[in-house]
């Protein structure tokens, strides 16, 4: 779902995209909690929470939509989401948690996937271009997957607090769209402007808030 609606914001470039969704997601959700009375203290929480967020939210983000842009868009979109598989890897790594039977089969079908698209690709020319882009879904899928096993550390604390990973993760979406040449003076349409508002709720807003109570 995502990567249409990034198609459909095009020519925008989509780092930049990311800064403004996640910039929109946080004044949307600080406009909330003032309406509610209750502004929480970014600085109650440790720097490891707001890191912890980055990796899901900038990190992955950043990665995955370089990605799109270097190569084929099936590889890209399989590889990013062998975030599964890692998550069940990094939660023995980190909290000692069993594999199952259920946990190895569902690994195998997801590598399998990758292998299946890959060799179904393999007459096409290969590019330079198509490696780096791989390097950074794998990059991607690794940022979630400890984005999401990492969370387990932090649930006691209120997922309110998303809202601060959020402008931290668009300021990084700035800072990288500004140092590979990007420029501030962007024009936007109407239809780029619903857009924006549209993924700042879901699903790469207000989605982090039910995915992190979920967690």
């Amino acid at each position: 779902m995502i990567p249409i609606l990034f198609f459909f914001l095009q020519p925008f470039n989509p780092i930049f995209a990311i800064a403004l969704i996640f910039l929109s997601f946080f004044l949307l959700d600080f406009v909330r909690q003032l309406i509610f009375g209750k502004i929480i203290n970014p600085f109650a929480v440790s720097i490891g929470y707001y890191l912890t967020g980055t990796l899901g939210m900038a990190i992955f983000y950043i990665c995955y939509f370089m990605a799109l842009t270097m190569a084929p868009i099936i590889v890209v979109f399989l590889i990013s989401y062998l975030s599964g598989v890692l998550k069940i890897f990094y939660a023995k790594l980190f909290y000692k948690l069993p594999i199952e039977r259920k946990h190895v089969i569902a690994a195998i079908f997801n590598v399998a996937a990758v292998i299946l698209v890959a060799i179904n690709k393999k007459s096409e020319s290969f590019e330079l271009e198509h490696l780096w882009g791989y390097f950074l879904a794998f990059i991607a899928a690794n940022s979630y997957a400890l984005y999401s096993v990492g969370k387990k550390r932090y649930n006691n604390i209120s997922i309110d607090y998303i809202m601060y990973s959020a402008l931290l993760s668009s300021l990084i979406a700035f800072v990288v769209y500004f140092l590979l040449g990007g420029n501030f003076t962007v024009g936007f349409s109407t239809k780029q402007l619903y857009l924006i508002l549209a993924l700042s709720f879901f699903p790469m807003g207000y989605a982090f808030l039910a995915w992190n109570y979920c967690l």
